[in-house]
């Protein structure tokens, strides 16, 4: 398997680097020279001061750190070596583009870093490594596409996004649905900017998977999202999207011991089986009289038909007066209609439980 790695602030534009000054590659070389006698000790937190405030003002330290972890699983930094240094004179500013090979103790890797000169040296605002040549440039295409979807979300021309998908993704999210998910995006007020603060590209299936960050500014907020691609046959395809509002965590029902997606997807399941044994099991003690639940449920197939397919929309969690509620909002599918239909789980014990539920043809009555 071969694999990429990118942390990185500022889009390499190899292209634009046109001029060349032997006396700043030998400081760029010297930089370097020094950053990776740091990385042979392991000590990466010492290599804050290397970093340029384009690099931290984006990623956090941790984020650092973790990236150049992932590497030891190539074993220990022998010895690196220069392979070309670029240097390229911009209005304002001088940017290098440095490729190295760096000998690791199980696997030799390679290296692309982007830096910025500053009054007191180059410094590193941008790192990737690969353990092939290849995969350094493979991303370019595949960012090629990530643009069209973000430039498509932007601009609110959701249908086009349906082109960009891969057939496994078409397979199970219709247009209406794909549209429906970035339509609940609007809430947070309109697409202002978006910026890649990372990718891994990997190889597996007979393919390449790049997996990309964004950092999204809505009018209401900043977004944190994982664009994921796949290249088969000389195409990249959208392979799948999220997004989280929270950095760190990423979904609040992600963390360690919380099962409030699992009894979400577990409810939808009873429906599925029109079991009436398997939904009591899920309901809270606030939900009110299971028997009414179960006429409910009967009159509401008696109209839409056995259940197809259910797709999250959206997911967040509400804690109200000492409450955790988290909500689950979806689009779905049955014999004789589509809905819209919200979940909403409260923490009883160690587990969460249903306490509401509501559809309707209407989106706007159910996700107020």
């Amino acid at each position: 398997m071969y694999k990429c790695n990118l942390l990185l602030v500022t889009i390499f534009s190899l292209l634009l680097l046109v001029s060349c000054d032997n006396g700043k590659e030998d400081k760029v070389q010297e930089a370097l020279s020094a950053f990776y006698e740091v990385l042979k000790t392991g000590e990466y937190a010492e290599t804050a001061p290397f970093l340029d405030e384009n690099l931290t003002s984006s990623v956090t330290m941790e984020e650092w750190t973790n990236l150049l972890k992932q590497m030891d699983s190539f074993g220990k930094v022998e010895s690196f070596t220069s392979m070309n240094v670029t240097v390229g004179k911009y209005e304002g500013f001088t940017e290098a583009v440095a490729r190295y090979e760096v000998t690791r103790s199980e696997q030799t890797l390679y290296a692309e870093i982007v830096l910025i000169e500053r009054e007191d040296g180059f410094k590193i605002e941008g790192y990737r490594y690969a353990t092939s040549l290849e995969m350094l440039t493979i991303d370019e295409d595949a960012e090629v596409i990530a643009i069209e979807f973000y430039e498509d979300c932007k601009n609110g021309e959701y249908e086009k996004i349906s082109k960009l998908m891969s057939e496994s993704l078409r397979a199970e999210v219709s247009e209406e649905q794909l549209v429906a998910f970035l339509e609940k995006k609007e809430k947070f007020g309109k697409l202002l900017s978006y910026e890649r603060t990372g990718v891994q590209s990997n190889g597996v299936d007979g393919g390449i998977r790049c997996v990309f960050d964004y950092t999204v500014q809505h009018e209401e907020i900043t977004l944190y999202e994982d664009l994921v691609l796949f290249k088969k046959d000389g195409q990249f395809y959208i392979e799948d999207y999220e997004y989280f509002a929270n950095r760190d965590k990423r979904h609040a029902h992600e963390e360690e011991g919380n099962n409030a997606d699992e009894v979400a997807d577990a409810f939808f399941v009873a429906l599925e089986h029109q079991d009436p044994t398997e939904l009591e099991a899920l309901l809270g003690n606030d939900a009110g009289d299971p028997a009414k639940w179960f006429q409910v449920m009967a009159e509401k197939e008696a109209v839409t038909g056995a259940l197809q397919k259910h797709f999250l929309l959206d997911s967040y969690h509400k804690p109200i007066e000492g409450r955790e509620y988290y909500i689950f909002e979806y689009h779905t599918e049955y014999e004789n209609l589509h809905l819209y239909e919200k979940l909403i789980l409260d923490k009883e014990g160690d587990t969460y439980k249903v306490i509401s539920y509501e559809y309707n043809e209407d989106k706007d009555k159910v996700f107020k």
